[in-house]
C-alpha cells in the first residue's frame, strides 16, 4: 500500500509461469544516457547544435549525407512530410543533434543506440570552429 496525503493506492503481485511481453518496455527511439557519450574538449558530440557543426566542411558533409538518406528521391525537396527549405535548415540549425533523433522517429525513422554512438564518434573527430 502506498499512501501520500489523502491518496492511497495498492497493488497486488501474483508469481505468472510466463511472463506478459504487453508489460515489457520496447524501445521504439533509441535512448542515450551522458555517460554513453564521448565527449572530447574541442570536438563535437551529439550534444552540440547542428548549425555550429554544419558550418565546418567536414560536418556540413557528414549531415548533408544523413540528410540525402532522408529524402525520399533525387531532387525531391520534401523529407518525412517536411520541406527541407532555408527556413527549415535554419530552425534545425538550432537543434542539438540528439534533440533532432528524437524528431526524426515521427517521420518513420527509427535510430538504434547504436547507429546514435556511431554518429557521436564521427562527430567527435571534427574539431570545433
Amino acid at each position: 500500500m502506498a499512501i501520500a496525503g489523502e491518496c492511497r493506492d495498492e497493488s497486488q503481485i501474483k508469481k505468472v509461469q510466463y511472463f506478459d511481453e504487453s508489460y515489457r518496455l520496447k524501445e521504439k527511439n533509441a535512448i542515450i544516457n551522458w555517460f554513453d557519450l564521448t565527449m572530447p574538449e574541442g570536438y563535437f558530440s551529439l550534444n552540440d547544435q547542428i548549425g555550429d557543426i554544419i558550418k565546418t566542411m567536414k560536418g556540413k558533409l557528414l549531415f548533408m549525407g544523413m540528410f540525402s538518406k532522408l529524402m525520399p528521391k533525387k531532387g525531391d525537396k520534401v523529407a518525412g512530410g517536411f520541406e527541407m527549405n532555408d527556413a527549415m535548415m535554419r530552425m534545425l540549425g538550432g537543434f542539438t543533434v540528439l534533440r533532432l533523433s528524437g524528431m526524426i522517429g515521427t517521420m518513420g525513422i527509427n535510430l538504434t543506440k547504436d547507429d546514435l554512438l556511431e554518429l557521436n564518434s564521427k562527430l567527435n573527430k571534427i574539431k570545433k570552429g
